[in-house]
C-alpha cells in the first residue's frame, strides 16, 4: 500500500491509500478519485513525505485516530459484508435504485478488484475505498 498526498484542481488537499503506484495512475486516468471537499474528478498527486508515526502527544493524530475507530466501528455495526460479493451486491443495491427510486438502508463493504471498481464507475456507481486492512482490529 502507498500513501499519495493529492490535490484537485480547486486547491483542496486530501490524501489516499493506493495498492500501487499503477493502481493510482489508472484510478485518476479513468477518473474514479474524487475530491471529498468539492467531489472534482481533477486531481494530481502533491508532494509526498516519508510515513513519520506521528508524536503520541499530538491532538490531531489523536482526534484522526479516533475518528477512523468511530468510522471503523459504524461500518462493522452497521453495513452489510458482501466480502468478494461485493461489486454484485452493489449492482444489486443501485438497480433497486434506478427500478423505484429507493434505496436499501444498510451500507455495504467489502472487496473488489480494480477492473471491477473501472467497471462500477462506468456504470455510475460510486464506491469509496478504504485502505486494504482499515477494517481489522487495532493492535
Amino acid at each position: 500500500m502507498i500513501n499519495y498526498n493529492l490535490r484537485c484542481h480547486n486547491g483542496h488537499e486530501f490524501d489516499s491509500w493506493f495498492q500501487h503506484s499503477q493502481a493510482f495512475e489508472t484510478l485518476q486516468a479513468n477518473q474514479l478519485i474524487a475530491c471529498p471537499i468539492c467531489d472534482s474528478k481533477q486531481i494530481v498527486r502533491g508532494l509526498n513525505c516519508p510515513n513519520i508515526a506521528p508524536n503520541l502527544n499530538d491532538t490531531t493524530a489523536k482526534n484522526a485516530r479516533e475518528y477512523a475507530k468511530q468510522m471503523r466501528q459504524k461500518i462493522l455495526n452497521e453495513f452489510l459484508n458482501a466480502g468478494d460479493n461485493f461489486a454484485d451486491m452493489a449492482r444489486q443495491y443501485h438497480q433497486q435504485w434506478q427500478n423505484d427510486g429507493t434505496a436499501l438502508h444498510q451500507g455495504l463493504y467489502g472487496t473488489i478488484q480494480l477492473d471491477e471498481a473501472v467497471e462500477l464507475h462506468e456504470e455510475g456507481i460510486d464506491i469509496i475505498p478504504l485502505p486494504k486492512n482499515f477494517l481489522e482490529p487495532e493492535n
